[in-house]
This record gives structure tokens, sequence and C-alpha cells, in this order.
């Protein structure tokens, strides 16, 4: 019977307590999940709030031991320190997404691929051809060709850079090949646009034109105004090169109207000034001088905006070291307060539950003197081993928890010991109480 009281009695308080803790985790994973949205979203306008709010978002993953959910926030961080310039907070991030996530599927494939990138735009090439051919080697495992595509693409552009002209040619040609198998129109268009790049830089206008040419038939029949507009602009500057000046004129001035439609300032700013060079090659200087002023007002526009964005990015910067740097010293100061208050706490409550068990226990082994029925003694017996078993678990808590690291293998193996630890007392004092009964009776 006591058996059966004691399994009852501990299935429903693990049920209880499973389910509290899992509805608090599914709570905070619906915030963690909703704080890196809106970090997302508000990044363009407020990089500082951003951080914090992945930071915050970063901490309570941490706090529910969601690897999953941490793995999100470390390469949300990971991204924005990207944009910021910042590549060595960016890449500690990828590294720790790394170690959540292991090293072997196409979330690490992408991470490596970010890696490359970051290692591209600090002029570090060999450490970017490194981790593009690590993600090389987990999609070719997967068999992803999608991923095969895009890390090809990048290793081409990697090879542009150091202008080894052949190899980025032949990287891109087979990011090509794959995305005409599967059908992918727009990153055709955009392995067409790379190889054309190449191929004028290295003097192959014909095949250069080619490319462009194969680019704009895609651009337009996808419609993007953006894309058609650049690829005018591109198609122009080969037109010139070719000494063809009427076509050249034609695509810089459709080019201009889509940018101006579009409100694209950069690509106008490019095309009044391919215009500029255009009109200068046909002796019309006077609207080569108006085109050159526009081009002038447009960059001189940009210039500034990039720069304000670059301060803003920078007061960010500052804002968020200095902000870290006091809220670190709060956040010391809080912790030691709330560790003193909490030490001073639990001594109190340690010492009032332990004078409460030991008045238990004299309670019980004095109602020996009484007649009471033995399976009202065996209760009471039972209630304060129980209770004496779950403070003792309370008390060795923070131990187990050190030393197991939170298995729960480990844990249940170090609660079975105690367990087995205080049977034979059980047996023992419930042995001496009904002896004391006896004789009263």
């Amino acid at each position: 019977m006591r058996t059966r009281y004691l399994f009852v009695f501990c299935l429903v308080f693990f049920y209880t307590s499973l389910q509290a803790r899992q509805d608090v985790e599914q709570n905070d994973s619906t915030v963690i999940v909703n704080l890196l949205h809106d970090a997302s979203e508000l990044f363009d306008i407020q990089p500082n709030s951003s951080l914090e709010l992945a930071k915050e978002a970063r901490q309570l993953a941490l706090n529910i031991r969601s690897n999953t959910l941490q793995l999100r926030a470390e390469r949300t961080l990971g991204y924005f320190y990207t944009q910021l310039g910042e590549y060595d907070l960016a890449s500690e991030h990828y590294f720790k997404s790394l170690d959540l996530n292991g090293t072997k599927n196409a979330i690490a494939a992408a991470i490596f691929d970010r890696l490359g990138e970051i290692m591209r735009q600090n002029g570090s090439f060999d450490d970017a051809y490194k981790y593009h051919k690590k993600s090389l080697q987990i999609h070719y495992k997967a068999n992803d060709s999608m991923g095969l595509a895009y890390t090809f693409n990048s290793i081409g552009l990697v090879h542009e850079l150091i202008e080894d002209f052949d190899s980025a040619l032949f990287y891109h040609h087979k990011s090509l090949l794959i995305k005409e198998a599967m059908g992918n129109i727009s990153g055709m268009a955009d392995s067409y646009s790379n190889m054309g790049t190449i191929y004028r830089r290295t003097g192959d206008l014909e095949k250069a034109l080619e490319m462009q040419l194969k680019t704009l038939d895609i651009d337009l029949e996808q419609g993007d105004k953006i894309n058609i507009a650049i690829t005018h602009n591109n198609l122009a500057v080969l037109y010139m090169d070719l000494d063809e000046l009427d076509r050249a004129a034609l695509h810089l001035n459709k080019a201009l109207h889509l940018a101006s439609k579009a409100k694209a300032r950069d690509i106008n700013k490019y095309a009044n000034q391919q215009l500029s060079v255009l009109q200068e090659k046909l002796g019309d200087y006077k609207k080569a001088y108006n085109y050159f002023k526009t081009y002038t007002v447009l960059k001189d526009s940009l210039f500034n905006e990039d720069k304000s964005k670059e301060i803003g990015k920078l007061e960010a910067r500052h804002e968020f070291e200095s902000a870290e740097i006091e809220r670190k010293k709060l956040e010391e100061e809080r912790r030691a307060a709330s560790a003193k208050a909490e030490r001073r706490r639990n001594n109190l409550q340690y010492s009032g539950i332990l004078i409460f068990i030991v008045l238990l226990f004299a309670g019980v082994f004095a109602l020996g003197r009484f007649s009471i029925p033995v399976r009202l003694a065996e209760g009471m017996i039972f209630f304060s081993f129980l209770l004496f078993f779950e403070f003792t678990l309370v008390l060795l808590d923070p131990y187990i928890e050190r030393y197991s690291s939170g298995a729960p293998a480990i844990k249940l193996a170090f609660n079975a010991v105690l367990a087995g630890l205080i049977f034979p007392l059980h047996a023992f004092f419930e042995g001496r109480l009904k002896k004391n009964l006896a004789k009263h009776k």
C-alpha cells in the first residue's frame, strides 16, 4: 500500500513539474522568436537597438537551454556585426554557431560561406577560399545542388578579386550549369552578369556582350526594373568599348529612365557619369558638362548619405560599447547583491526547515507513547522521511548540478543513491516506532 501511494505521489509530482517547465519554455521560446524578428526589422534604422534585442534573445535562449534558439540568435548577431563591419565579433558569433550546430550539415555550410564572405571583405583571400571549400564538402556529401551553385559563385568572386580570371570563370561556369539544370532563372542572370564582367576585364568584349545580352533577356522576362537598369548600364559600357556609340546611348537612356522611375540614385549616378563620357566622345561638350554636373550632385548626395549612415553606425557602436561596459558593471553589482540576499534567505529557510523536520520527527516518536493505529504511524513516518528526502535534494542540488552538468541520467543516479541511503533509516525508525506502539497496547 505504501509503495502505491509513493508511486502515485511521485508520478503526479513529476507530471506537474514537467508540465510547468514546458509551459515556461514554450512562452520563453515565443518571446525569443519575436525578439529576433523585431531585431531584424529594426536593424537598418536602429542597429544598436537591434543588437540589444538580439543579445536579450540569446540570453533567454541560454536560460532555457535551447540550443536551437541560441543558434538562431548567434547567427543573427553574426549577420548584424558583419553589416556593421565588426568582422572579429561577427566571426566570434559564427564560430559559436558552429559549436552549437556542428560542422557537417546545411546550416554549417551556410555559416562557412558567411565566414568566407567575411574573410573576402577583410582581404584574407586564402582563408575565404578555405571556408568556402569546407562549405563545398558539405554540399557534395548532401548532394545539395543549390548550395553548390551558391558556393561556386562565392569562390568565383574570390578568384576575381585576386585577378585569377581563369579560375573565376571556371567556378562561375560551374555555378551556371547547376542553375541551368535546376531552372533557376534569376540565378542564371547573376552568373551571366558575373562572367560578362570578367570577360570585359580580360578584353574578350564579344563574349562579354553575349553574357550581358543573355542577362538582359532574363531581366526583361523577370520584370525587375532595377536589374534591367543595371544591365543596360553594363551593355552601354561594352558598346562604348566597341565604339558603337549609338547603341551605347540607347542603353544609357533606358538605364537613366528606369533608374529615375525607380528612384535608384546609385544607378542614376552611374548612368549620368557614362552619358557624360559618351557625349564627350560624340563632341557635345555642353551635354557632357550637364550630365557630369548631375553625376556630381548625385555622387555628393550619396556620399553624404553613406557618410551619415557610417557615422550613425560608428555612433551606434560607441553607444553600444559604452552601454555594454556600464551594463556589465551594474550587472556585477546587482548579481553580488542578489547572491548575498539569496544566501541569507536560503540560510534562514534551511534553518527553519531543518528545525521543522527535527520537531516533526520528535513529535512522531512522542506519539509512540500513545496508542494510535499502526497505519497512521506508518503514514506519518513515510511523510516525515519523504519530506526529509526532498529537503536533502534541495540542499544538495547545487552540488549535484555541478557534477552532473545538468545531465538527467546522472542527476537521477544521484537521487537513486540518496534514496538508497535513506531507505534503511526509514525501515529502522518505522520498526522502532512499531515496537513502542506494541508496548503501549
